[in-house]
């Protein structure tokens, strides 16, 4: 797995009554890991994509987790919208929110703080965000949370980097690299003091 010192860190950072929201689970490698350290804790795990929904529900049953999973997308608005699908095998390609009109597929797209607010979800206290280029919509979704999340890895694609980091500064929270690639950069943002 390329991103083991990204898992390595998450895992060091848990708490174990936590509630930890993986954020574009794909077929919940971060969600089965984690929830063997969540003693107390949760897990909820979002994942937009039919196929890896399948996997993913497979592999939570296989590891007897639990894992509540929502099989919806996060960004700041709620309704739906298009989804396209690169990669026809759970777990790989690259899926994301798509603004053409011309997509494969829709799905369900709520923002957090909504799920949070009507009683659907507890709050979070972790964060781990993978969905290929909507990272500061999903984050805009719960910043009315930020004063009770410590903790936010987020993979940032493309050219967002910046426009990310400085929207988690503005809302308090420190930056460390965790894994810096040429098309993605997995940070680590968390509050001091």
């Amino acid at each position: 797995m390329g991103e083991r010192p990204v898992v390595a860190k998450v895992i060091s950072e848990i708490q174990p009554d936590d509630v930890f929201y993986d954020i574009g689970a794909n077929i919940g490698i971060y969600s089965c890991l984690i929830s063997k350290v969540l003693t107390q804790g949760e897990v909820v795990a979002f994942e937009p994509s039919p196929s890896n929904v399948v996997a993913l529900s497979q592999n939570v049953a296989n590891n007897d987790s639990n894992i509540t999973i929502a099989p919806v997308a996060l960004a700041d608005f709620t309704g739906l919208v298009g989804f396209e699908l690169d990669g026809d095998h759970p777990g790989v390609g690259t899926h994301s929110i798509s603004k053409a009109d011309g997509s494969e597929m829709r799905v369900g797209v709520f923002s957090g703080e909504q799920l949070i607010s009507q009683g659907d979800l507890p709050a979070p206290d972790v964060l781990k965000i993978d969905v290929e280029g909507a990272e500061l919509s999903v984050l805009r979704g719960l910043q009315d949370q930020f004063s009770e999340i410590r903790r936010i890895f987020c993979e940032i694609h493309g050219g967002e980097t910046e426009e990310v980091q400085s929207f988690l500064r503005e809302n308090g929270f420190d930056i460390e690299v965790i894994l810096d690639r040429e098309s993605e950069q997995f940070i680590h943002a968390f509050k001091t003091g």
